[in-house]
């Protein structure tokens, strides 16, 4: 009998481990895209920079609802780590439009990423170096009469 049904019976269990990993990388890429790193913060003060200001504003209100919570990345100092969120929160309270106090945690998440300068100078450099647009040499054969 269970050769007569073989693979069916393992199909759901399948697909549901499947979907729990699946479900486990959403989470974690949402929480790569909503975090407050060390681009996001004044060395000095850890109060939050420019583009911190404004990252945290369109997690808050651009997000869907169910993601708009804040992760900051954690510091080698426990002190600094609390200045962040400290930070974070005053600025999310100004913010929050549909009355529910920000969501933020602290993770070890590391945020990967580049120098302004670095990554301008690499757009810049595509656009002045990509070749100009032209059609192809006429080879002299038939045009479609």
């Amino acid at each position: 009998m269970a050769n007569s049904m073989w693979p069916s019976q393992y199909i759901p269990a399948a697909r549901s481990g499947i979907n729990s990993a699946f479900c486990g990388m959403v989470n974690n890429g949402w929480r790569r895209q909503n975090l407050m790193g060390d681009y996001h913060f004044k060395n000095d003060s850890q109060e939050l920079t420019e583009s911190g200001r404004l990252k945290a504003e369109w997690v808050l209100s651009q997000a869907p609802m169910q993601r708009r919570n804040l992760f900051v990345q954690r510091t080698g100092e426990e002190e600094q780590t609390a200045q962040r969120v400290q930070s974070v929160q005053e600025f999310a309270a100004n913010i929050t439009t549909d009355g529910n106090p920000a969501v933020i945690n602290e993770t070890e998440v590391r945020e990967v990423g580049s120098p302004a300068a670095l990554v301008d100078k690499t757009f810049v450099g595509f656009s002045e170096n990509r070749p100009l647009p032209v059609l192809p040499a006429h080879t002299g054969g038939l045009s479609g009469n």
